[in-house]
Formats: C-alpha cells, structure tokens, sequence
C-alpha cells in the first residue's frame, strides 16, 4: 500500500525526472551465503537467469543472506534479487517540501500521477474536505472523471493515505461512497484514478537534502 501521494502540486517546478537502471546493475547470476545448519559452515548458493544472461552476459553478485539458513531460503532471495533487476529498471526522481520529504523513508511506496507522462491532470490540493467529500483546487486543468469505476486517494491529518471509491462528482466537489476514517485537511494531497488511467506506484530508494 502506498504511504504518500505525489504530483505536480506537492514537488518543484523542475516535476519528476526519469530514468533507466544500468545495465550494469542487471544481475544475471546471483550466488548467495548462507549458514548450513547441516554442516555447521558457510554455504553458497547460485541462481541463475538464463534468458538473462544470453541477453546481458555474465553479471554476476554476490549476496550475504543474513539469517538464512536454508539453501531454499537462499534461492528464494536469489530469485526475487534476479526478478527485481530485471523488470524494475526505471528509477523517478523529484524534489519536494520538508513535510512530505521527512515522512518517507526507504523501502515505502509512493503513488504517483504525473500529468506529463499520463496526459491529464488528476491530482493535486485539497481546497477543503469532510469524510464523505473533496473540494479540489483547479477544475479547469484538471479532468474529473466521474467513469469507469472512480477512486479518490487521499493524505489524512494522521499522514496515512485512505482510498475510497467515488460516487460522484459535481462541479470541484467529489462525492465517495463510503466515509474516510478523518477528515483530509485543506491543502493536503488528492489523487483520482480510475481504470483507463491510473497512478504509478515507486518504492523509495533514498532520500537525501537538497542543500
């Protein structure tokens, strides 16, 4: 589940930057460590992605499977190290304010709507908000779809994100079918999606300050 909300109205002006992996960090061998309780010693364990490797050769790391002691624990941290650099080689990168900056750490998932990459402006800051409805910033940039089966995500005062599904739209007011746990506060962050356009989800991979 996503622990923050991000579009063009919570980062900078530069928006979100993108790029791909290196190839040079696409694994396709992985030997891992770890404690045989058989043999009382240090073990290895290698996999290797086949298809992989004829595309990109050897690349080969070496992993320390801290708390395994398994051979079959070491294959599966093998395979989701081998599937993990394979399919998610795209990273995003973006600016944003202290509030949202100090509430992320790494290893969470942040959604994403980019209007740039989507084509369409859904998403931005809450004007006001009870538990049941949303009053939006901007109507005349932004696309408010009341189709094709609508969600409303958004950040509450706890700083959790809710999504609930949409039950109408009138006007800069979104109407959800069932009650947010609190009320979001004004200013704060919403993302509306639906099922032919729809966010993208990142892990994080570090934070740093901007200097």
């Amino acid at each position: 589940d996503p622990s923050y909300l991000f579009n063009l109205s919570n980062v900078t002006e530069e928006g979100f930057g993108y790029s791909g992996t290196s190839l040079k960090t696409r694994s396709t061998m992985v030997s891992v460590s770890y404690f045989d309780m058989d043999n009382q010693e240090l073990d290895f364990e290698t996999i290797e992605d086949t298809s992989a490797k004829t595309k990109y050769g050897v690349v080969h790391k070496k992993l320390t499977g801290f708390g395994c002691s398994s051979r079959g624990q070491a294959a599966r941290l093998g395979k989701f190290v081998l599937f993990e650099e394979q399919n998610s080689t795209e990273t995003i990168n973006f600016t944003s304010g202290l509030s949202e900056g100090l509430v992320l750490r790494p290893g969470q998932v942040i959604e994403v709507n980019d209007p740039v990459r989507a084509g369409l402006r859904r998403g931005g800051r809450i004007k006001s908000a009870t538990t049941t409805t949303v009053t939006v910033d901007d109507t005349e940039n932004t696309d408010l779809d009341a189709t094709n089966s609508p969600t409303l995500s958004v950040v509450l005062s706890d700083g959790s994100v809710e999504t609930k599904n949409v039950s109408s739209i009138a006007g800069a007011v979104i109407t959800v079918s069932s009650a947010f746990s609190s009320a979001p506060n004004s200013n704060s962050v919403w993302i509306l999606q639906n099922t032919t356009l729809q966010t993208t989800q990142w892990r994080v991979l570090s934070v740093t300050e901007d200097k």
